[in-house]
């Protein structure tokens, strides 16, 4: 999942979905989605976000991949790689119905576990970002979470989000445990952290002189 690294001492192993187009193909039937004469089911959008250079970059290569992926269990994909301002509105009028492409900030590696998680699929920034739906679960585990002065307990009720977000596949992974450098073209700082492919940027600090 994107909320959280195949590296992560929490990571476990039900996280996982191997690539299995036949199972795949068989639950999309028991679902009812025939394919037709060409074998396509149906047709969606897939947006590509900004991140990794948008859909000019390397994000737009993955959003091509999955495509192509879906096309194999007969999902026809029209990949979106137009300007993220366009695409923006939408996610904080919370009215968007097209699926994205994105990074997820609670994934990044350094982001530690027990941190709150998933603010942006509550009602908390309402008038800004959001991943375009809000959910009162979330909203819960989050603000228990913030309040809870215990570490333990604290990664205990993040478990309970991540099998929420596993159970409803919010937040499937594409490529959640691929470390990615970043450089500085600053001479004042240094990286500090590494970033992941579903994680965003890495954080800097001050160089200092040793």
């Amino acid at each position: 999942m994107a909320v959280i690294q195949k590296f992560n001492p929490n990571w476990e192993s039900q996280y996982e979905y191997p690539y299995d187009p036949g199972t795949a193909n068989a639950m999309i039937d028991q679902a009812g989605y025939p394919a037709n004469d060409d074998g396509v089911r149906f047709e969606m959008p897939l947006f590509v976000g900004p991140e990794l250079g948008g859909g000019e970059g390397p994000a737009g290569e993955i959003g091509d991949a999955i495509a192509g992926f879906w096309e194999d269990v007969g999902i026809r994909v029209k990949v979106l790689k137009y300007a993220y301002g366009v695409f923006r509105p939408g996610l904080v009028s919370r009215s968007t119905v097209v699926p994205m492409l994105t990074s997820c900030d609670d994934g990044k590696e350094s982001y530690p576990f027990d941190w709150p998680k998933g603010l942006v699929q509550t009602t908390l920034t309402r008038g800004g970002f959001s991943c375009g739906f809000e959910s009162p679960e979330i909203l819960e585990w989050y603000e228990a979470t913030a309040s809870e002065p215990d570490r333990g307990e604290r990664v205990r009720i993040n478990k309970e989000y991540l099998q929420y977000c596993h159970i409803g596949r919010t937040f499937p992974g594409t490529a959640n445990d691929v470390p990615q450098a970043r450089t500085s073209s600053n001479p004042n700082t240094q990286i500090a952290s590494m970033a992941t492919a579903s994680g965003g940027t890495a954080t800097t600090r001050p160089r200092t002189s040793s």
